[in-house]
């Protein structure tokens, strides 16, 4: 976490800085552009959001806890990205793609928040491995 947050931060942070610049690289359109960096904006959230994500996830199931990190992301896709995304659709149609992106960071954040607690509340410490059952 201390190298890969920073990390995150800072090169998130350099593409809302840079942003015209990428996004010159893959559009001329101005209408592209005017989107494009409306969603850049959300990045640093994102990427914070998805390095905690990894690094908590692939703990949590490394140590034998997989049920849970499954569920918990099920459900917040579920939540986030299919109802969160008719939501956005239905009844702020004029957000457009930066509505579903905003979803998408509010389900990233709220599962790295889920993950993050998971670790520390130690509960995957009580799950037992070797039960015969």
């Amino acid at each position: 976490l201390k190298v890969l947050i920073p990390f995150m931060a800072l090169s998130s942070l350099g593409a809302v800085i840079f942003c015209d610049e990428l996004i010159s690289l893959v559009s001329a359109s101005s209408e592209t552009k005017v989107i494009a960096a409306q969603v850049f904006k959300l990045f640093p959230v994102l990427m914070i959001s998805y390095a905690l994500i990894a690094v908590y996830d692939y703990a949590l199931v490394g140590a034998g806890d997989t049920v849970w990190p499954s569920l918990a992301h099920l459900i917040a896709n579920v939540f986030f990205l299919i109802v969160g995304g008719v939501v956005m659709v239905w009844y702020f149609p004029q957000l457009g793609s930066v509505g579903i992106w905003s979803m998408t960071t509010i389900g990233l954040v709220f599962v790295a928040g889920l993950f993050v607690l998971r670790w520390h509340n130690g509960a995957w410490k009580h799950i037992d491995l070797l039960d015969d059952q």
